[in-house]
């Protein structure tokens, strides 16, 4: 992501996948600790990788025919985690 095209990553922590894992772990952790601000902060963070994602996707391919389809189940999991993440935050009890 940091070179603006794809490229095979050697390893796994190299990848863009693992900003994407901590990420998911720290709205999680959000959650346990009930804390809105961590929730709603880190799925924020998941939001904006994915239009990172879409967006170099769209800058690879033709923008006006990318699909939804051409987007993989990764994407798709990062947007929908991200959504549920930061709709959930709202509803986190307050502690007292």
């Amino acid at each position: 992501m940091f070179h603006w095209h794809y490229q095979a990553a050697s390893t796994f922590t190299l990848s863009f996948a693992l900003i994407v894992v901590v990420v998911g772990a720290l709205v999680f952790v959000g959650g346990i600790f009930a804390s809105r601000l961590l929730a709603g902060l880190f799925s924020l963070v998941a939001l904006a990788a994915a239009g990172v994602w879409i967006a170099l996707n769209a800058a690879r391919y033709n923008p006006t025919s990318l699909l939804y389809t051409d987007l993989r189940l990764g994407a798709w999991l990062v947007i929908g985690g991200g959504l549920v993440g930061l709709l959930g935050s709202f509803f986190v009890r307050r502690r007292i």
